[in-house]
């Protein structure tokens, strides 16, 4: 075992255990015994024995969000407030936190207990034959004060296999209404909008028959973001817990009774009721309140009680660690270097960056951020995916280690994932307990967190010691390493808690835990076949731990929990007497020997980015720089182990992604080769009879999954990265390389393998199949790089011509003829190309453009008559401007000059934001979900992500149109504007967000879809504050390196020469930067006279070259073309000089 420090170990425990048992076989959850409740509907509830609510289901809908836990316990809770002394008490009455007894019969489910002076019983029924329930609530106390009652459901009503997908996404698209009854308050209906496999628009009506008084419908407004820290619900603080919606990310409801003056001895009743309805297409209205109604005589009819009986509580319910601030001396002892790019707040400090990479958030940041930090580490030697790869994400709130997996991070987990950014159930990940006065407590947020693009680091100032904690790889191995040290103070006994997966999702997969004594290790294998692949073996993973001068030992949860009827669950401790310091060891046992020792990159960080360094005064360019080592590891993460933060599926490339980001991010760092691979990847899944691509793809051995279709751009894009590759490259014999096709019915490899430029003329041939018929306008298909404006009508999908498509196929075919040109033998396909360009740019300009505006989408019909939408002239969508065409425009030149001009002043007037551009001018338009034209655009009820309108990765495009017309100024305020690393000293209107990661999208903070249309005008104003979207899985990272390196500092391979183009503003003259250009350590010198940023002559080594050649620009004057041969001879091999003039 690879350890750091010299811990020594105690094997006196171990002494009279056997060398090597299985443990046990852990089950799955269909070998938990669950307590049921049913009816002839199809609806049920899922218990654990103590009274926890598994999940609520009504046959293949999942209607709760989050599956409960057995020791973590579940969202679904009553609780019992009442008013003292100025201030509200709470307490739950179901639940592992509720001491309460548990009871249950075939009919009903009853919790009961004695909270202080009040004694309750909470009883569940079931509706005989409808999907319908009640919670029926008694109170009485021997004390007089007032008291309410709240009931917390957290909703989902989608397949269950969309939920455990992502959560997040699932609650984007439920459409909350609430409804003011004279009778009963606000009622709620959730509708969800995003069609299921079954019921397609599943609703769920709630409310209190009793009477309610307030009404919430997510976590956000529930719990808040201190609950990270405390545990404690936020919204219970206030008399009325609130009364409005909110559309985001984590969909529940909290319905709170009326308020009740309770006497001694006198007894209240308080009821809510619930109704599922399965399939109901239509749109929520005030109509769908009646079925309360019509089922509030049976909600208030008694029942009979409930009789078989359980013990409700859990022990494991451990208090949050409270972490203290550290004080200014000792956050320099524990971080000594110089700290730059400080952020603060109020005075306080918040976070700030220090040494190569590292960056510390300290608590006071952490309870501001709606999103908490986290990170992810991957160790892998490749620049490109592997299957023996080894990821995990850490948590700043105290999961440690969560999602870590070998190879496939979809069906390949180890240890779980945090599925709720609020950690409600602290049930994701790995958590760490230390024992303190009253017994153990759980490490959550800590005094501060460090994170560099290798390890994390937790440091937490207690009482009476600071501990430190530290997730890192082992050089040179795949292995991480959990290292827990007591860095002042005495020794103290911890235990490391954590969920195993091993597959897909929690609870679906039954493993085999094999534990050796001696070693302090065990080994964890699944002996489930593979669900996803019969073919393919699960990892097996092998876990060792130790401590200084202490024993430790493993154990399983429930030996911790008495009061579990049931053995074998997922979870396990390994527990350690006082030490100080404990060390766990992660380790993929499967792997083989070589795959075992392979040098790893997370060691080269510097290397991989060619040492990269930009130095100048202007503290803009310090964040700059910081954000693009940020940025690299974003980009890699997107390109080797794709999935995010928020989006933790994924596993697999989507083409049109691939095709940038990590394509231009890796031209940008000269690694050429590992493009290569990319296209023949990319390449080999062209479907051979269509000649057509997927919407994405898996890899390795799960290479068979993937979309069958694809939106209508995406043949567009391989062609676009093959470009990238031979313009830099000049590689030319590539293609006659043999490159594999795919089955388009099995999505098997064919036996037989074609050229490269075989599948080049078999895409022509498929672009030229989906033109519009008497056009060369290839058609909209199921969309285009906008996923939110999937065409709702079948008939649109032949009709629609996306402009923005049209530019980028125009723009790659001009690229392509230049590459065949060079290439040479195929004189014939480059006279077909140049023909067809013709023809594209003319039908353009004939078809799309009006009044000198290009269209969002035109409708052709067959006898030619168009209708242009997101134009001007639109009055059906409202929607009058389209930034996605007028971007590409510019950048694919096919817009004349005085056109280019035109859209550049329509972005800046109608499209440009403070935080950036926007897709359209307005949101389309809601109507509860009704799809009318477009899918998500009209179905999503949150107001993010796409649907927000400032997704990041277009807004970059802005950037490359920017550079293509040569404003310096603009190309450089739109790369700042997105950098979160001081962005709150930048703009006004930004939230608090983490500083060291790529957001997705700049989401307007409006409670909903209506709200958004409303008031539009004020997020372009500024008066609407901004928050950050969905972090790190994203091509942008990998865009927004390229477009510094190669657009604004200007540097980038052409067809032999090196393009030395900077479009950098005047301000800036006198920039630096130091990088290994072509595999030569050098220092570029920028000196910019004007704002056109136009390099007149360059010297190299004091060497003059002057600009005798231009790289082609139909806006400007391009950048200087000066052949690689030339540039080579005058190079030294170190320190060398170049000033651009």
């Amino acid at each position: 075992m690879m350890v750091s420090g010299n811990i020594k170990m105690n094997n006196s425990i171990n002494e009279i255990l056997p060398v090597k048992s299985i443990e046990k076989i852990y089950v799955s959850e269909n070998d938990v015994s669950f307590l049921e409740l049913s009816n002839s509907s199809g609806l049920t509830f899922k218990f654990f024995d103590t009274g926890v609510i598994y999940n609520i289901t009504c046959h293949s809908t999942m209607i709760n969000l989050l599956h409960g836990d057995p020791f973590a316990g579940m969202v679904s809770c009553l609780y019992i407030r009442k008013y003292i002394n100025g201030s509200y008490l709470y307490h739950p009455m179901i639940g592992n936190d509720s001491a309460s007894i548990f009871r249950i019969s075939e009919n009903a489910a009853m919790w009961s207990g004695q909270w202080e002076d009040i004694t309750y019983s909470c009883k569940l029924k079931l509706h005989a034959t409808e999907p319908s329930w009640c919670w029926s609530v008694e109170v009485k106390s021997t004390e007089s004060f007032y008291v309410d009652v709240v009931y917390i459901q957290d909703v989902s009503i989608a397949d269950r296999a969309r939920v455990t997908d992502n959560e997040a996404y699932i609650s984007q698209y439920i459409d909350h209404k609430i409804y003011d009854d004279e009778k009963y308050g606000p009622i709620l209906v959730s509708r969800q909008n995003a069609d299921q496999s079954i019921d397609s628009q599943p609703k769920l009506v709630q409310a209190c028959i009793s009477g309610a008084q307030g009404c919430l419908t997510d976590g956000y407004d529930i719990w808040g973001t201190c609950s990270r820290t405390t545990g404690q619900i936020q919204s219970f603080e206030k008399d009325n817990i609130g009364c409005h919606v909110r559309q985001y990310e984590m969909a529940c409801a909290a319905i709170q009774s009326e308020k009740y003056w309770l006497t001694p001895n006198q007894k209240i009743n308080i009821i809510f009721a619930s109704v599922f309805l399965a399939d109901n297409q239509s749109i929520s209205s005030r109509n769908d309140c009646e079925v309360i109604t019509n089922i509030s005589d049976w909600a208030n009819a008694p029942s009979s009680n409930a009789d078989l009986v359980f013990q409700g509580e859990s022990k494991l319910n451990w208090p949050i660690v409270q972490s203290e601030e550290l004080t200014d001396s000792e956050l320099k002892n524990y971080f000594s270097l110089d700290w730059r790019l400080c952020e603060i707040e109020n005075n306080q400090l918040l976070s700030f960056f220090y040494d190569d990479d590292k960056h510390v958030v300290l608590k006071s940041k952490e309870l501001l951020t709606e999103r908490p930090h986290g990170h992810i580490i991957r160790v892998g030697e490749s620049l490109l995916p592997h299957e023996s790869d080894i990821c995990l994400t850490s948590w700043m709130c105290g999961s440690f280690i969560s999602h870590l997996a070998c190879g496939n991070t979809s069906f390949h987990k180890f240890i779980s994932i945090l599925r709720n950014p609020l950690d409600i159930l602290r049930t994701g990940g790995l958590r760490l307990l230390v024992m303190r006065q009253n017994g153990w407590e759980c490490l959550g947020v800590p005094s501060a967190f460090e994170m560099s693009r290798s390890s994390c680091r937790w440091i937490y100032k207690l009482d009476d010691r600071v501990i430190e904690i530290l997730v890192s790889p082992v050089p040179g191995a795949r292995t991480f390493n959990l290292t827990f040290k007591v860095l002042s103070g005495s020794d103290i006994a911890v235990s490391a808690l954590s969920q195993f997966v091993m597959g897909a999702t929690e609870w679906r997969q039954q493993y085999e835990l094999e534990v050796e004594n001696v070693n302090s290790a065990f080994i964890v294998r699944s002996i489930d076949v593979n669900p996803i692949n019969l073919n393919v073996e699960l990892p097996t993973y092998r876990v060792e731990y130790k401590s200084r001068n202490a024993s430790c030992k493993y154990s399983s949860l429930e030996s911790w929990d008495t009061l579990s009827q049931v053995n074998n669950y997922p979870h396990h401790v390994i527990e350690s007497m006082p030490t100080t310091e404990f060390q766990i060891n992660f380790t993929v046992d499967s792997l083989s020997e070589c795959d075992k020792e392979q040098n790893c990159a997370h060691n080269n960080w510097s290397t991989v980015n060619l040492n990269s360094n930009i130095q100048h005064e202007d503290t803009s360019i310090q964040r700059l720089n910081d954000i693009m080592k940020w940025y690299s590891h974003n980009a890699l993460i997107h390109l080797t182990s794709p999935h995010g933060l928020e989006q933790y599926s994924g596993a697999a490339w989507g083409v049109r992604d691939v095709c940038q980001g990590p394509v231009e991010y890796l031209t940008s760092i000269n690694r050429y080769q590992e493009v290569k691979e990319i296209l023949r990847i990319v390449f080999a899944q062209q479907y051979y009879d269509s000649g057509n691509w997927p919407q994405w793809f898996m890899f390795d051995e799960y290479s068979t999954l993937r979309d069958q279709n694809s939106h209508g751009d995406i043949v567009v894009w391989p062609l676009k990265a093959l470009c990238d590759y031979i313009e830099g490259t000049s590689d030319w014999n590539f293609l006659d390389d043999l490159i594999d096709f795919t089955d388009d019915i099995t999505f098997e490899k064919i036996n037989e393998h074609y050229p490269l430029l075989y599948h080049v003329k078999r895409t022509i041939e498929r672009i030229e199949s989906e033109f519009i018929q008497g056009t060369c306008l290839i058609r909209y298909g199921d969309g285009d790089w906008n996923d939110s404006l999937q065409p709702a009508q079948k008939e649109l999908r032949n009709k629609l011509v996306s402009s923005w498509t049209v530019e980028i196929l125009y723009q790659t075919l001009n690229r392509l003829i230049l590459v065949l040109k060079e290439y040479g033998h195929c004189s014939e396909l480059v006279n077909h190309l140049e023909s067809m360009v013709r023809k594209i740019q003319s039908d353009f300009q004939k078809n799309l453009v009006c009044d000198n505006v290009v269209c969002g989408f035109a409708k052709i019909e067959d006898n030619g008559q168009t209708e242009h939408l997101l134009h001007p002239n639109d009055n059906f969508t409202g929607i009058k401007h389209r930034l996605l065409p007028y971007t590409r425009g510019i950048i694919s030149e096919i817009f004349t000059p005085s056109q280019a001009q035109l859209h550049d002043k329509i972005i800046q007037e109608k499209l440009l934001h403070p935080d950036g551009v926007r897709l359209m001018d307005r949101p389309v338009r809601y109507s509860g979900g009704k799809q009318n034209i477009f899918c998500r655009a009209e179905s999503a009820a949150s107001f993010s992500r796409e649907i927000s309108l400032q997704y990041v990765h277009a807004h970059l495009r802005y950037c490359e149109a920017m550079a293509k017309l040569g404003r310096a100024d603009a190309l450089y305020h739109g790369l700042n504007i997105i950098n979160p690393i001081g962005l709150n000293e930048i703009l006004d209107n930004v939230n608090i967000r983490q500083s060291n990661s790529y957001f997705s999208s700049s989401e307007g903070d409006f409670l909903d879809r209506y709200q958004s249309e409303n008031e539009f005008e004020k997020l372009k104003a500024g008066e609407i504050m901004v928050k950050s979207g969905w972090r790190i899985y994203s091509s942008g990272p990998g865009i927004y390196y390229g477009m510094v390196v190669q657009r604004m500092l200007g540097l980038r391979f052409y067809f032999g020469n090196v393009i030395i183009d900077p479009v950098l503003p005047v301000h800036l003259t006198g920039l630096r930067w130091s990088h290994d250009f072509m595999d030569c350590s050098s220092l570029f010198i920028y000196k910019m006279k004007n704002d056109q940023s136009l390099p007149q002559t360059v010297r190299i080594n004091g060497t003059l070259i002057k600009a005798t050649r231009r790289e082609r620009n139909r806006y400007r004057y391009g950048g200087m073309m000066i052949p690689v041969d030339t540039v080579r001879d005058l190079l030294q091999s170190d320190n060398n000089v170049i000033e651009i003039n």
